[in-house]
């Protein structure tokens, strides 16, 4: 077989990616890896969940167009295509700020923004033509992975993500091709060392160190706080109003609904309704929602995500005593006013982004107290218990923002409070009267248990003790006796029972002793991905607890079932919190220890991976810089014998080496000249100086370049 036919191969697979050598501009390889890291990141903001104008897609598909152009008139040395793009993305620059001067919220940026960006990538692509072009065009898409990545819900951004990075690790070790196989030609047998490419080992070391360095980061980073530009978002799929205006409609419920407006839907009830969600909400009622993703949380710490409350009790019903609503509005965010009985105790600014995932009640779930809604309505209606609704159904798909004033609340601010006598009136007429219906037994057993407690905090946490210590928590629970009390029956005869029970016996023994106590329903914080940061709450998270008020700071949560979270104390401090308990879920039967173990086993194989040919490239790196410039030189020129298929031989001085190299090769006047400056360098009494030392850099590249483009 002839020499041109084992080549042909080669020279056919040059054609199609470029010369494996060249420059990374020259390159299709490193360009196709650009343009697919870019049309990677535009499609990820594409598909987060920004409301983008249908446009924004035909830019996406004009990006392989603006890249074929860009490869085609690389070598062009017009300037006219560059000073017409920077006048394109100039004036599409102005008129984003002429459009968006009155915009009152850095949210409503994000759509017009992600619009602006993958336009001037766009219009960018077009006159791409050196590899600083291609660069900046990878930074530009790490640009808009951030901002999909800043609105991920779930685990599937992985997939883009590590698309982009699959890309992005292509694209540097493309353009940075000629560097890599020098070190790989260092690393070779003097046999092989003019067929030697950047080796798979390289890249697998490379990838090693970033997974190393990256694992290690989220062990050890703080947790993300919520921010106003990320959290502002806001989306209503569905604009079908509520049957009732200002009235609680929940299509989840179905025809059990005991409002009557199951919404639009009506029909069977689904298996993530719960009946707390409701103008009523019965005690003998059985049975829970099952595990169904209802919503989504982005949030900086955990709370309860507040729903309703309920405050008249018959021994079997809750119901709300006043049901009228008022309407607030205005420009968004519509600003919630604050009840005549909140204190205004000290706080901060707590952001809740709630992605729902589930038809539900039309409710807003906050954490109390919300100050401000973000959502695409003009109006919502407020109740007299701070509860908040919607005028329209809230369906899958659905996403408000809410702006909460979180009191600084502790043990020791909770136990220092004023006693709870010295409430509002408001507050002790509703909330602190014992209920007409109250079994003596059962007050006579608050009385008993409260006797010696010298707080409010106090009483609240001995009545829970209590109920800790001869009550259980059980799903499965026997009826309710017809006419029986639900509190009594609870408390002297079954002592099982789920939230509902337990709440309801709270509240009617705090009412009992004068202490204002309300039945609140709503989510448990949920279960906190680690790694997107938010809170995944499911139907079973549905629950009801007890809300005490205390003077000069309001409403706080208890509940004898779960650790209500206290904004003093509750902060995410990492971003890998709760990193065990999210892995035990998904992999059932997996202990504590033994997610420890499997994280610090997967780091040490890592970092085995990757220490040992990083320790080979460092000890090579500190030996090159160990010799002389002279000898740093000569091996560049032996690098070109390799990859001309002849490489130095041991015995052969450089002066006879080039000779034969130039036999080969033809003859070049460059090398002569680099010879002999680093033939003084290496033997004369003066070292060659920097302007020598530059030419003579320089000559040779020209010679690698050269003999890379096959000339």
């Amino acid at each position: 077989m002839s020499e041109d036919a084992v080549d042909a191969p080669r020279r056919w697979w040059t054609r199609l990616l470029g010369d494996m050598d060249a420059p990374g501009e020259r390159s299709v390889v490193t360009r196709v890896s650009a343009l697919v890291a870019s049309m990677i990141a535009a499609f990820a903001v594409l598909t987060s969940g920004l409301d983008l104008p249908r446009v924004t897609w035909v830019f996406l598909l004009l990006y392989p167009v603006g890249a074929w152009v860009a490869h085609r008139r690389r070598d062009s040395g017009a300037t006219w295509p560059s000073l017409l793009v920077t006048l394109i993305a100039l004036t599409a620059t102005l008129l984003f700020i002429a459009r968006n001067q009155g915009v009152s919220s850095p949210a409503e940026l994000r759509a017009p923004l992600a619009v602006l960006l993958i336009f001037l990538e766009m219009t960018r692509s077009f006159v791409a033509r050196s590899l600083r072009d291609l660069q900046f065009t990878l930074t530009a898409g790490l640009t808009l992975m951030a901002m999909a990545g800043s609105m991920a819900m779930s685990m599937a951004f992985a997939i883009p993500l590590l698309a982009w990075s699959a890309a992005a690790c292509t694209f540097l070790m493309a353009a940075n091709r000629s560097h890599l196989r020098a070190i790989a030609d260092k690393a070779a047998p003097q046999a092989t060392r003019s067929r030697t490419r950047p080796r798979l080992g390289m890249a697998v070391t490379a990838a090693g160190l970033v997974l190393v360095i990256a694992a290690g980061a989220f062990m050890v980073i703080p947790a993300a706080r919520s921010s106003r530009f990320l959290a502002f978002t806001a989306r209503l799929p569905n604009s079908a109003t509520v049957p009732q205006p200002g009235g609680l409609s929940n299509p989840s419920l179905g025809d059990r609904d005991p409002s009557g407006g199951g919404g639009t839907g009506g029909g069977t009830a689904t298996s993530f309704g719960y009946f707390g969600f409701s103008n009523e909400m019965d005690t003998s009622v059985r049975g829970r929602p099952d595990d169904t993703l209802v919503m989504r949380v982005r949030a900086s710490a955990p709370d309860f995500w507040r729903g309703q409350s309920f405050d008249t009790w018959d021994g079997r019903r809750w119901t709300m005593s006043d049901q009228r609503t008022r309407i607030i509005g205005g420009q968004s965010p519509i600003r919630v006013p604050p009840l005549e009985e909140e204190p205004p105790a000290d706080g901060d600014e707590f952001i809740q982004t709630v992605y729902l995932a589930a038809s539900g009640p039309n409710l807003i779930f906050a954490a109390y107290r919300p100050t401000a809604v973000y959502i695409p309505q003009r109006a919502l209606f407020q109740m007299s218990d701070g509860t908040l609704r919607t005028g329209v159904e809230l369906d899958d798909g659905a996403i408000y923002t809410v702006v909460s004033h979180r009191p600084h609340v502790t043990e020791a601010g909770l136990r220092n409070a004023p006693d709870s006598r010295y409430a509002p009136s408001a507050i002790l007429r509703r909330y602190a009267t014992p209920t007409t219906s109250t079994p003596q037994r059962v007050a006579d057993l608050a009385e008993r248990i409260t006797r010696n407690q010298p707080t409010t905090y106090d009483k609240v946490r001995a009545i829970e003790a209590w109920m800790g210590r001869n009550t259980k928590y059980q799903l499965d629970i026997p009826p309710l006796p017809e006419g029986s009390d639900a509190v009594e029956q609870f408390l002297f005869h079954d002592r099982v029972g789920f939230c509902e029970q337990i709440a309801s016996s709270l509240v009617v023994m705090l009412r009992s002793q004068g202490i204002p106590a309300r039945l609140t329903v709503g989510f448990t914080p949920g279960e906190r991905n680690p790694f997107t940061g938010m809170y995944e709450v499911r139907a079973d998270d549905a629950h009801a607890w007890a809300e005490v008020y205390f003077p000069g700071i309001g409403w706080q949560a208890f509940d004898p079932t779960a650790q209500v979270p206290l904004s003093g104390e509750s902060q995410v401090m990492q971003a890998r919190q709760g990193l065990s308990e999210y892995l035990r879920g998904k992999l059932p039967g997996i202990t504590a220890p033994v997610v420890i173990g499997l994280v610090a086993l997967s780091l040490a194989l890592l970092v085995i991976m990757t220490i040992r040919p990083l320790r080979r490239l460092l000890r090579r790196r500190r030996a090159r810089r160990r010799r002389g410039w002279a000898v740093v030189q000569l091996d560049r020129i032996e690098g070109i014998g390799r990859r001309a298929g002849r490489p130095r031989d041991p015995a052969e001085t450089p002066r006879e080496y080039v000779a034969a190299l130039q036999r080969v090769t033809g003859r070049d006047p460059r090398l002569d000249e680099a010879l002999e400056a680093l033939q003084d360098d290496a033997f004369s009494a003066d070292e060659v100086d920097g302007a020598s030392r530059h030419r003579v850099e320089a000559l040779i590249g020209a010679v690698e370049r050269d003999h890379r483009r096959g000339r």
